[in-house]
């Protein structure tokens, strides 16, 4: 059974990181792909640099990259709180998301804020396809997960040698495991 919005894990603490990422952004943020990827880097960003989560709300595989679950619930709800303001405007031949932040920007921790920082300078300049095309590229959780999934920031933070480290790590146990199922056959004869 899917939880309701507002029951999810850190709701509060999403919607505050929304406003972070549109505030940093200078009060204006351009494309829901583009601050989907924020979210997610933000989150990468602060488990490489803290040892922990930005916060406990569910990032998703779509088929775009790693993105906020719930995204227009989420933003709906900013919308009706009177936190932010959801407009379009023509980008080329596509209408374009534009997200104005309505009120004060939240209280950060100084790792916090680190962090949201961090995913400004990784969207800043950049198309929704660049970001989609990077976060393909690093995330080992989009990688590996069908859409629809939540995806892993922990293992979206480790870096190729922590990976190749686990995967090392993962076929020795599962070489002990064989190696402990066939002694138990020749022990009990099955």
């Amino acid at each position: 059974m899917r939880l309701n919005l507002s029951q999810n894990p850190d709701f509060d603490k999403a919607k505050n990181i929304v406003c972070a990422l549109i505030h940093a952004e200078g009060g204006k943020f351009r494309g829901k792909t583009r601050l989907n990827k924020a979210f997610w880097r933000a989150h990468v960003y602060h488990y490489r640099n803290n040892s922990g989560l930005l916060s406990k709300y569910p990032i998703a595989r779509l088929p775009e990259g790693p993105a906020i679950d719930d995204l227009d619930q989420l933003l709906f709800a900013l919308e009706q709180e009177g936190r932010i303001m959801i407009t379009e405007q023509a980008a080329g031949r596509y209408l374009e998301t534009v997200i104005v932040l309505k009120s004060n920007p939240p209280r950060l921790q100084e790792d916090e804020a680190a962090a949201i920082a961090d995913a400004i300078r990784w969207v800043k300049n950049k198309s929704a396809s660049q970001v989609a095309k990077e976060s393909h590229r690093l995330s080992y959780g989009w990688k590996t997960r069908s859409n629809g999934d939540i995806i892993d920031v922990q293992m979206d933070a480790l870096d190729a040698s922590d990976l190749k480290a686990r995967a090392a790590e993962a076929k020795t146990i599962a070489k002990n495991l064989n190696w402990a199922e066939e002694a138990m056959r020749q022990a009990f004869g099955e």
